[in-house]
């Protein structure tokens, strides 16, 4: 019916203003504050014409509820009017303020009244924000020079902006650090003060608030949580302090974790760990861990590998470099850190001494398999030298070695002396010689003993000593215990040839153990042709003279076969002719006394040789002396004449240029006394003239 009745309305109006032309628009301009009483009259009207009554066409019928006219002439608001509901119902434009416009018809005129109502806004509207918590994302690498901006949603109001006034507040736990601009556009601007964020010194700030406060000091408030993103400006640190790490040499399995922090996050914090300037060697022996940072040992660093020998530093040193870097891009990553890592391969006593020996009185090689040595009797000197050694380290390489002489010989025993020469060194010296005769086989025994260990290790070496024989004894007769006599009686060499008379000799060699070795042989002398002498050693008369003396001297010699020198001695065999054991003793003492007398006589023979050598010996002394003494007394006159000669040149040279000097002063005196002078002139070589004393 509201409906059909608006349309009836502006098809009178439309009517009434063309058919008749006699419409009269008037205009009325009202301001009241919003939510106002209710009831308040707003205009009247004046009686017109005998106008009887006035009433509300405007199109829009829903603000009719707001207002009425009452006694025809007044118009009144029945309702409060919200200024904020109006704009949101779209009675108005709320842009700047709100307006009403209002038509009101006077009847019966039909004319149209316009009622322009202005709603002033009041500040009955608690501002807020739409969101309660709001997140920012801000790198730690921001430049605090270009006041970057982080845009943060204003509070919203539904009174207008004009009719407020905002303070802007930022508190809680590090707002020191940001402060807040006013609204650009419609939003907040939060900007970094003087210092710039380190993500690292704290990567959070969850416990800020901003604060709106408007004249009527009505606050709105909004938390802001910012992140600080991570850039990757730090490098890792090593946490690990550790630069050395002792293990031994047989020991495999995880040996050390190093570690280090990045605080970055992400894949600027990942740090990948690796070895520099590594040698491939390593490989076999270690494994790093590029995640954890922990280092393997594969395999045992054995002191005496090959391999790892000529990587180690003072015998057992290992110098590692482990870099850890992280894992940020090309563009943002940091230089890489290095650990110096030395690894102290502690030695176990896992090895024996070895013994080496070298015979140096043969000058043969190094004895293997611990076999013999051969030397000569009666040498002294050094016989060998020994070389100990044990692959260990410290005190398990220490080797201490011993000497056993295994004979029962004292003087044997006695005559080896070991004596160290160096570390490690040692030599076997024979201080006094070796017997052949007294034994031929001695055995030694070395026993090397390291210092390390329960028990230690040991090795021994055996060394037989084998002594060759020299030819230092000659053979001798053992027939007789002192001279060798054969006493024969007259009445034996009377049956001779009918019982032939025959002697057995026997001799005897030290250095050798066959006797029968041993050649007999009778030397020419005067009585020789009568008898023979078997090699063996058989003594016969072949052929007896018919006078024979009562002693008879035969020269023999004894030779054995030694090689390749046989000595051969030469001696005498006595054979004593008497009748009775009487004439036996009287014999030996006569031949004693010859013996003497021979004695005596090479004796003085031998004193006079050595006088006249004597003799000889001063005369060519003291010709010696005296022709020395002849020639230094020569050299000594020859360099007395060769004084005098120079003096005098040095004389006659004074003269001469004193003569000159003289001459250049008055050349006619020196005429005259030429000519009156005895004295005379000559001319050297050099064309000088010296004057000579006058001959007396």
């Amino acid at each position: 019916i509201m409906y059909y009745r608006a349309i009836y309305l502006l098809i009178i109006i439309f009517l009434n203003s063309t058919c008749y032309g006699r419409f009269h628009s008037r205009f009325h301009h009202i301001s009241i504050n919003e939510n106002e009483i209710s009831s308040r009259h707003l205009l009247s009207f004046n009686l017109i014409n005998s106008i009887k009554s006035y009433q509300l066409v405007s199109t829009n019928i829903q603000l009719h509820k707001y207002f009425t006219i009452e006694n025809k002439t007044h118009l009144y608001a029945v309702q409060s009017l919200d200024r904020e509901y109006l704009c949101a119902e779209q009675f108005c434009s709320c842009l700047t303020q709100c307006s009403l416009q209002l038509k009101i018809l006077s009847q019966p005129e039909h004319q149209i009244i316009f009622v322009n109502i202005t709603i002033n806004d009041l500040n009955d509207n608690l501002h807020y924000f739409r969101s309660n918590e709001i997140q920012i994302h801000i790198p730690e690498n921001t430049n605090i020079q270009h006041r970057q901006c982080y845009r943060i949603p204003n509070v919203e109001d539904k009174d207008l902006l004009e009719t407020n006034q905002f303070i802007y507040q930022l508190i809680g736990n590090g707002s020191e650090k940001f402060e807040i601009d006013q609204t650009i556009g419609n939003d907040l601007c939060l900007r970094i003060k003087n210092h710039p964020l380190d993500r690292e010194e704290r990567h959070q700030y969850d416990h800020l608030w901003i604060i709106v406060t408007d004249k009527q000091q009505q606050q709105a408030k909004m938390q802001i949580n910012i992140q600080v993103l991570d850039v990757n400006d730090n490098s890792p640190k090593f946490l690990t302090n550790l630069t050395k790490v002792s293990v031994n040499e047989t020991f495999t399995g995880e040996l050390i974790c190093v570690q280090a922090y990045d605080p970055d996050e992400g894949n600027n914090g990942r740090i990948i760990y690796s070895f520099d300037h590594f040698d491939d060697k390593l490989t076999q022996f270690l494994y790093l861990n590029n995640e954890t940072g922990c280092l393997f040992i594969l395999k045992s660093l054995l002191l005496t590998s090959i391999d790892l020998i000529p990587l180690l530093q003072l015998n057992n040193h290992l110098l590692l470099t482990i870099r850890a870097q992280d894992c940020g891009s090309r563009m943002s990553s940091t230089l890489p850190v290095y650990h110096p890592l030395e690894i102290i391969i502690d030695d176990i006593n896992d090895h024996k001494p070895t013994i080496q020996v070298r015979q140096i009185i043969s000058s043969i090689d190094i004895i293997k398999n611990n076999s013999q040595i051969n030397i000569i009797e009666n040498t002294i000197g050094i016989l060998a030298m020994i070389t100990v050694d044990d692959i260990d380290q410290g005190i398990y390489g220490q080797v201490q070695l011993n000497l056993i002489v295994q004979t029962s010989i004292k003087k044997h025993r006695q005559a080896f002396q070991l004596k160290s020469t160096s570390m490690k060194h040692y030599k076997i010296e024979l201080v006094s010689p070796l017997d052949y005769e007294l034994e031929s086989t001695i055995i030694l025994f070395l026993d090397a003993i390291d210092g390390g260990g329960t028990p230690p290790l040991s090795s021994d070496a055996k060394l037989t000593i084998k002594v060759n024989d020299i030819n230092e004894y000659c053979p001798h007769l053992v027939n007789f215990s002192s001279e060798p006599y054969i006493f024969v009686s007259r009445q034996r060499f009377k049956k001779i040839p009918a019982e032939k008379f025959s002697y057995r000799l026997f001799a005897f060699d030290k250095d050798i153990s066959d006797q029968s070795n041993i050649t007999f042989n009778l030397l020419p002398s005067t009585y020789s042709s009568a008898f023979k002498l078997t090699t063996n050693g058989l003594l016969t008369i072949d052929d007896l003279p018919l006078k024979l003396p009562s002693i008879i001297e035969l020269d023999y010699s004894l030779t054995d076969t030694f090689f390749p020198e046989p000595c051969i001695k030469q001696d005498k065999l006595i054979i004593l002719i008497g009748d009775t054991s009487i004439d036996r003793d009287y014999l030996i003492n006569e031949y004693e006394k010859q013996l003497e007398t021979s004695q005596h006589q090479r004796l003085i023979t031998q004193k006079l040789a050595n006088n006249k050598r004597k003799r000889q010996e001063t005369i060519i002394l003291f010709l010696t002396f005296s022709l020395s003494t002849s020639v230094i007394f020569l050299g000594i006159l020859c360099l007395l004449c060769l004084f005098c000669c120079r003096k005098q040149k040095r004389r006659n040279r004074q003269r001469s240029i004193t003569t000159k000097s003289s001459s250049l002063i008055n050349p006619s005196l020196l005429e005259d006394s030429k000519q009156q002078s005895p004295h005379s002139f000559i001319t050297d070589c050099n064309g000088k003239s010296s004057l000579l004393p006058p001959l007396r």
